[in-house]
């Protein structure tokens, strides 16, 4: 018999749920995701409750578009000022979930940045952990594979300087367009006559 414990979130609905559900963590939140930005890591500490460990697996600044790497500094800075929260890096992660207290998961399309939650055509499904049953150990193994690195042990994290406005205030209002992957773009960069969002890639040969 179909689960009716699962619910597909679409454009526009994906955040306030997730809002709601993080504001009732008990015991620990588990974000996962290649790129998110400054935006939504606001989120996620508003939201989690004090006493609450929270988790973060992403990729490092400079493992995304040079354009999104001001708001993935940004977005560190905001998780490692915030009590019992640790980060890992992994720059060949894309896999996208927030985990709550092991007993909610959100999974699906969408990335953890402004544009996808908001205006991207992304698929999210909420439902319980339960049925999953592999779930906790695919996270775990993934959790396993980033090391920490020297920097983040220190407390402290990689310079990078930002290309996108930030110094309005500490968070901004977040990545407003669609990221560029910097695997995909290299994979296409190999392809004659691909397009990247519109545009040429790099090894891609010009008539001249």
């Amino acid at each position: 018999m179909p689960s009716t414990r699962w619910r597909a979130l679409g454009p526009g609905s994906v955040l306030g749920t997730l809002r709601a559900d993080l504001r009732k963590a008990a015991r620990e939140v588990v974000v996962v995701g290649p790129f998110i930005d400054d935006y939504f890591a606001e989120t996620a500490v508003a939201c989690c409750p004090k006493g609450v460990r929270l988790r973060v697996l992403t990729r490092s600044p400079a493992a995304v578009d040079p354009m999104f790497a001001g708001h993935a500094e940004a977005a560190l800075a905001r998780f490692r000022g915030r009590p019992l929260t640790e980060v890992r890096p992994l720059d060949r992660l894309h896999a996208k979930l927030v985990l709550i207290d092991e007993t909610t998961v959100f999974c699906g399309s969408a990335n953890w940045y402004r544009y996808s939650l908001e205006e991207g055509l992304e698929v999210v499904l909420r439902g319980p952990v339960d049925e999953a049953p592999t779930l906790l150990d695919e996270l775990a193994s993934l959790w396993d594979q980033a090391g920490v690195s020297r920097a983040e042990e220190a407390g402290s994290s990689p310079r990078v300087r930002p290309r996108t406005p930030s110094a309005r205030s500490a968070v901004t209002e977040g990545f407003r367009t669609e990221v560029l992957d910097p695997i995909a773009a290299a994979k296409l960069a190999s392809v004659p006559g691909a397009f990247v969002l519109g545009k040429r890639t790099d090894g891609i040969k010009r008539r001249g």
